[in-house]
């Protein structure tokens, strides 16, 4: 769901919907649809489901792993340090984003070398001019916690409590592991799946007592 825009509203509706052509054909409008979003997938996430609702879809859930459910809640040090960052060589960017975002690793004796191994293999295939449209637009991302309230479906959090992008008194409602970093989605596979699993099967619950 990448794209090319203003600010993350615009950015993100104009690849959603082509991205929602695709996805169409799989979804069915009687049934309740989960959309998740990891890191700062999460504001794709949020702006996916107000499309979606628009053209009819029932949204039972949106699930925020490691990420924002608001703007107002990405991190500062983001905010601070872009605005130097963006001015240096592609290949000082790529390395303040594996080391400063990314973290790797932040708990090396969970972290196993084939999972090291996979974040560097992608942080050296991102493309940098993505990452330099990306980031600018989550910025500008005009989404305030009225704006998640007015979403009309329910927005499940779950995060690492050793997580350092997302700092933890900003996510006290969501559901934290205790060993968790920033990349639970893949040093938790684990837990993340079970806690998608449960949110789905309460998703297929609600659709078979309809």
């Amino acid at each position: 769901m990448w794209g090319v825009g203003d600010n993350i509203s615009t950015y993100v509706s104009k690849s959603v919907s082509e991205w929602t052509e695709g996805l169409r054909p799989h979804l069915v409008k009687e049934a309740p649809v989960i959309l998740a979003g990891v890191g700062f997938g999460a504001p794709f996430a949020m702006e996916a489901s107000k499309l979606l609702q628009q053209l009819g879809y029932q949204l039972h859930s949106v699930l925020v792993i490691g990420g924002c459910k608001t703007s107002p809640f990405l991190p500062t040090s983001l905010r601070m340090q872009w605005p130097v960052i963006r001015w240096l060589p592609d290949s000082m960017v790529r390395t303040w984003l594996r080391k400063r975002w990314y973290g790797i690793p932040y708990e090396i004796g969970e972290w196993t070398p084939e999972l090291r191994e996979m974040v560097k293999t992608l942080m050296a295939q991102i493309s940098m001019q993505r990452v330099r449209l990306v980031i600018p637009a989550l910025l500008d991302w005009a989404f305030t916690e009225e704006d998640a309230g007015s979403l009309g479906v329910r927005v499940h959090q779950i995060h690492g409590r050793k997580d350092r992008i997302i700092p933890l008194p900003r996510v006290q409602d969501a559901t934290l592991l205790m060993h968790g970093d920033h990349s639970i989605h893949l040093s938790k596979e684990g837990e993340v799946t079970r806690w998608m699993t449960a949110i789905k099967q309460d998703a297929d619950l609600r659709l078979k007592s309809r």
